[in-house]
């Protein structure tokens, strides 16, 4: 069914830590769902933030963004225990930057919960991209392409609100967005037998604030206001009123073309129509994606429709915001423009019968 048919059919139905690091006990077999330890020299190069100012100044946006969230909520991973721990950042007298830690581990020798407070210090943060650094983390597809990498090194540690001792041992810090699920994740890792991860559910305006914060640069407007956009649930999606292809590695299409000069197919699914309050402006939500079959990498896209001669999608990529806007001829022919970071090419598709 082409999408000038959708058209035809009006629908009146509206749609739509504190977290702990090693303490000096002997323990085995440390291991993290999320961290993968390399014993490899680090090889992260500095892309920015070079100066001891600009370190400091990275770590203090960062502080007064999550001061005013929720503390981070994790697990702690110590030799072969874990236990559910807390994370906030702060500072000292000294200035430090800190990542003040704590958790609870089940002591097996005396029966009971020992709770765990502890401090590092973070040093030489910096911005890093995922595509050009490498990220030493499983499951990052979900994160965006910046994330910050620093150092931490132990400075205090208490066991059961008891004498607070120094302490030694380092490792490294991660801090990522990840842009399906909104959350804002840390993990400390650690060559020993040691690391701690956990995150905070972030709302749509901490969201953006985190993401410019970490690509050091504003979000164009568009993309707030897609961000902002209410979400269509894959629920609202009829699938049967396109015909649908599979190509030989299981990947379903609907349209085949191009952009530019390179060959795509897309699946595009049309939702139930609704009338927009107000205006009754009937609209159609889409989603969908499309691959290059270069790759075969679907990339996944939403948008809507207010008239075959008004689509408008996008794709929230690691790479940036893909825009595509296009009109459908009755006999399924799709001409646009596909834009991202000021970038504009042509786009050509047609619907498979």
């Amino acid at each position: 069914m082409k999408i000038n048919e959708l058209f035809k059919m009006l629908n009146e139905k509206y749609k739509k830590f504190f977290l702990g690091c090693f303490v000096t006990l002997s323990f085995l077999g440390c291991f993290s769902n999320e961290v993968v330890n390399d014993a490899s020299t680090n090889q992260f190069e500095v892309l920015g933030d070079k100066s001891i100012n600009q370190e400091s100044k990275l770590f203090d946006d960062l502080f007064n963004l999550t001061n005013t969230y929720d503390q981070f909520e994790g697990t702690a991973f110590v030799g072969s225990l874990n236990g559910q721990c807390y994370m906030v950042l702060t500072s000292n007298s000294q200035n430090d930057k800190i990542v003040k830690l704590r958790y609870q581990i089940l002591n097996y020798v005396q029966g009971k919960v020992d709770k765990l407070d502890e401090t590092y210090t973070v040093s030489n943060l910096q911005r890093k991209s995922k595509n050009t650094d490498g990220l030493k983390l499983n499951k990052t597809d979900d994160y965006i392409d910046a994330y910050l990498f620093g150092s931490v090194k132990g400075l205090k540690s208490s066991i059961n609100d008891g004498l607070i001792e120094d302490i030694s041992g380092t490792g490294d810090i991660f801090f990522v967005l990840d842009s399906v699920n909104y959350k804002l994740t840390y993990v400390v890792s650690s060559m020993a037998n040691w690391s701690f991860q956990g995150d905070i559910d972030l709302n749509t305006n901490q969201y953006i604030e985190v993401k410019e914060l970490f690509t050091n640069q504003k979000l164009s407007k568009e993309e707030q206001n897609y961000l902002n956009q209410p979400q269509v649930s894959t629920s609202d999606i009829d699938t049967t009123s396109s015909e649908i292809k599979v190509e030989e590695n299981g990947v379903k299409y609907n349209y085949e073309g191009r952009i530019d000069k390179y060959p795509i197919r897309a699946l595009i699914n049309w939702g139930e129509g609704y009338h927009k309050e107000g205006t009754g402006e009937f609209i159609i939500p889409i989603t969908g994606y499309y691959y290059y079959i270069k790759s075969g990498v679907p990339i996944e896209f939403e948008g809507r429709a207010n008239g075959p001669n008004n689509v408008h999608i996008v794709a929230q990529t690691a790479g940036g915001l893909e825009v595509i806007d296009y009109e459908e001829s009755e006999n399924g022919v799709i001409n646009g423009t596909w834009k991202k970071d000021g970038k504009e090419l042509l786009i050509e598709m047609h619907s498979i019968d």
